[in-house]
């Protein structure tokens, strides 16, 4: 008896297993980008500061803005990605972390760095 679609049972489990093996790689670079993008300008505000001439307690706020963004995210965006799906918020994580990172680069004061955050 043929099948419709022209493969084998053998065959349509490959596929699934090479699709999932993709989605998990993709999934693993995903974390290690953001992880890395969230921590990667910490030992950068020493020259920021100097840069911009902000105080040590301006420093101390900076570092922490990201504790109290990143609780408060996690709470919300678990059940979101629930909700939602994990592609759509995965998405929109990436698109907020480039966000974040542009106003690093393009930082012209605390402010920047505080949203950039």
């Amino acid at each position: 008896m043929k099948r419709s679609s022209g493969q084998g049972p053998a065959q349509e489990f490959g596929d699934r297993l090479r699709r999932r093996t993709r989605e998990r790689r993709t999934a693993a670079y995903l974390l290690v980008v953001l992880t890395a993008g969230a921590y990667l300008p910490s030992p950068l505000y020493p020259g920021y500061q100097a840069a911009f001439g902000f105080s040590d307690l301006v420093m101390t706020l900076i570092y922490a803005t990201f504790a109290l963004v990143s609780a408060p995210a996690l709470l919300l965006f678990g059940p979101a990605a629930d909700a939602l799906g994990p592609r759509p918020v995965l998405r929109s994580s990436v698109g907020a972390a480039a966000l974040g990172s542009a106003c690093f680069a393009l930082a012209e004061g605390p402010a920047w760095l505080l949203a950039g955050r």
